[in-house]
């Protein structure tokens, strides 16, 4: 399976191979594909399931699972599209991408696409256009977290998780919500985490690892956020606008427009990050994010 920016599927990838009828179709739905799915996945017959994340995780997540790897299973993308690998390929039945939608997301997983039967997207981006064809499966449910939807079925399939299980879920609705206050937070996100809770996540761990603490990388984006910020005042109301560009995909931005909105005299913060193919193809080695000529302020 393929996550490309955060977090929970790696707590319930093994799970999903047991209940992966449950995971039908929400939008684009067509019943021979329910049937073909219940056929291909037996609840009695579970299919070895593993996580794969090509874009890394969410800063607080990835400190987790830095410590904790080894309790889920992770791949690196590397191990499974090498020639020794490839025959395994094959067999590939079906791929799941985890908050992502577009071709530009899953980067160097796409691969992966071509060898699945079959692909799902699980999401919560409702408005979400997605461009990959090959998936024919949406899950998509209008919540903070996509922790929050894994959650909720693992709950109600009355699966068993292990504390480590329920603390990665609770890191993922903790940094998709930011700890339940962004506008998109819902009652069931809230529910869910404290379903976790009930499940033993560690309060500990999620402290320790939800400090807000941006990495190197957050650091250099919130530096060129902070020189090239366009603030105007409408109708009383201080508006703050950044557009930058980037030649790879950068994790945490939420927390990075975090940090400028407490840093500025700001009541409103929109910051956008374009992604440059053409620069990523020539430098694969540098993603710091210019505001150069490919980059401007919003007006």
């Amino acid at each position: 399976q393929n996550n490309t920016t955060t977090d929970t599927e790696c707590t319930s990838s093994h799970q999903k191979s047991k209940r992966s009828t449950d995971f039908s179709s929400s939008k684009n739905n067509k019943d021979n594909d329910d049937d073909e799915s219940a056929a291909d996945f037996d609840n009695d017959t579970p299919l070895p399931t593993y996580v794969v994340l090509p874009r890394g995780a969410h800063p607080s997540v990835q400190r987790f699972l830095a410590l904790h790897e080894h309790l889920f299973p992770i791949k690196s993308l590397k191990s499974l599209t090498e020639k020794s690998s490839l025959h395994d390929l094959r067999n590939l039945n079906r791929v799941g991408l985890v908050d992502a939608q577009r071709r530009d997301r899953i980067g160097p997983a796409e691969p992966l696409l071509g060898y699945a039967r079959h692909v799902t997207i699980v999401d919560h981006h409702v408005d979400a256009e997605s461009d990959i064809h090959e998936a024919k499966d949406f899950v998509i449910d209008s919540v903070g977290a996509v922790s929050t939807m894994i959650t909720e079925r693992l709950r109600d399939a009355a699966i068993t998780i292990s504390e480590a299980e329920a603390t990665l879920l609770a890191l993922g609705i903790h940094s998709d919500t930011g700890s339940l206050c962004y506008d998109s937070t819902t009652a069931r996100d809230a529910i869910a985490l404290a379903y976790t809770m009930e499940q033993g996540a560690s309060q500990a761990a999620i402290a320790e690892h939800t400090q807000a603490s941006l990495s190197a990388e957050q650091q250099q984006v919130l530096t060129q956020v902070m020189l090239n910020t366009n603030s105007t005042v409408i109708h009383g109301v201080t508006v703050s606008t950044v557009l930058l560009s980037s030649d790879g995909f950068i994790n945490g931005l939420a927390a990075v427009t975090q940090d400028a909105l407490d840093l500025s005299s700001s009541d409103v913060y929109l910051l956008a990050l374009v992604y440059d193919h053409k620069r990523q193809s020539n430098s694969n080695s540098n993603k710091n994010p210019s505001s150069q000529s490919q980059s401007q302020s919003l007006v």
